[in-house]
């Protein structure tokens, strides 16, 4: 069953607003997505807070939020994105169905618990085998580690957690066509940001390094006394100049 546009509007309105740890990745057409941080939540629509402009109209949204799985929702814009820091606007879902209303109310309903105060550290990569080393030598040094496969998930947690180093899978340094370094640079820029890798190969890892989104890279067998030295602050590894080395 598929509610029309004005009985979603109306309850856009009417509906309460609960606040989620939760990411949004609009796109539309040929545009690149654009990512936002949700401000709050509704049967009917959501709340979102970012950076830039955002077009009036239809988008496609994939709303992550901590602890749930993603869910793929058809949105119109209904307040034009303004400011270009920190800015807000609100989206309105449409053509709900019956199995999205049911996951909407579940997200809402769901009650988010602060974490503990232990240190953490967020990794992301799709490989467990490549992530297992890099867990157990963070746990080593103090850390509770939570291990997300996807962008989106990862930064729905860091709008849920206090986390104090994020560790990116070289081969999620890009993916969905934007960045989470980007993303965990322009929004939290205390939490230092690590890429797995043995050395630069590619142009997105170069380019990240360059843009100054990385602060180092580290192996995924790295020992916990040198892993201690990156998280302290030790910088990026020199980045090569571009040729076949760096390809």
């Amino acid at each position: 069953m598929v509610e029309s546009t004005e009985t979603q509007g109306s309850e856009r309105r009417r509906a309460p607003r609960a606040w989620v740890p939760g990411l949004a990745v609009l796109t539309s057409g040929t545009q690149p997505p654009s990512v936002w941080r949700v401000s709050n939540l509704s049967s009917g629509g959501i709340g979102l807070v970012g950076d830039g402009r955002l077009e009036t109209g239809r988008h496609a949204l994939a709303l992550h939020v901590a602890g749930f799985e993603p869910l793929a929702l058809e949105v119109n814009v209904l307040r034009r994105q303004l400011l270009t820091r920190g800015g807000r606007c609100g989206v309105k879902f449409v053509d709900v169905t019956e199995f999205q209303r049911r996951a909407l109310a579940d997200l809402a309903a769901a009650a988010y618990v602060p974490a503990s105060a232990a240190p953490r550290a967020l990794l992301v990569t799709p490989d467990e085998a490549r992530g297992k080393s890099l867990r157990r030598e963070l746990k080593l040094l103090g850390f509770e580690v939570r291990s997300e496969t996807s962008p989106g998930q990862a930064g729905a947690w860091l709008q849920h957690e206090e986390t104090e180093a994020m560790f990116v899978d070289e081969s999620v340094v890009e993916a969905d066509r934007w960045s989470l370094l980007q993303f965990v640079r322009d929004t939290a820029p205390e939490i230092r940001r690590l890429v797995i890798a043995s050395d630069v190969r590619g142009f997105r890892l170069y380019y990240a390094i360059k843009a100054g989104l990385v602060d180092t890279l580290v192996e995924p067998t790295i020992a916990a006394e040198d892993l201690a030295r990156h998280l302290a602050g030790a910088p990026v590894a020199a980045v090569p100049r571009r040729g076949r080395s760096a390809r």
